[in-house]
């Protein structure tokens, strides 16, 4: 199988850390497939490198058919008070999440 990352629209100024979000939904349909590896815990980290905010994307709980998308903005870097946080098991939805927020700091809206 032949896996690419997740395409997505990062404006200038953000610094990718980490990148293993791959372009594929939950293999819900089977429980036993060794994709589920794939959707850990730490999937993207985005930092700004003007802004004191990053994005967090993580699949939680790791590797489980009943787990999520978790997508985390955080300012100055604090886990335990994100500016926001959206969970959803739909690819498709957390990237047109992730675009949004990244293009909402990038120019301003949120500060």
């Amino acid at each position: 199988m032949d896996l690419r990352l997740e395409r997505l629209s990062i404006p200038a100024g953000w610094i990718v850390e980490w990148n293993v979000f791959y372009d594929m939904s939950p293999p819900f349909y089977n429980e036993a497939e060794p994709l589920w590896e794939l959707f850990k815990e730490d999937m993207l980290y985005i930092k700004h490198k003007n802004i004191p905010y990053s994005v967090d994307l993580g699949w939680s709980p790791e590797n489980s058919p009943a787990g999520n998308f978790v997508l985390r903005l955080l300012k100055d870097e604090n886990w335990k008070t994100p500016v926001l946080e959206v969970t959803s098991p739909n690819k498709d939805e957390i990237v047109e999440k992730l675009n949004e927020l990244i293009l909402a700091v990038s120019n301003g809206e949120i500060r």
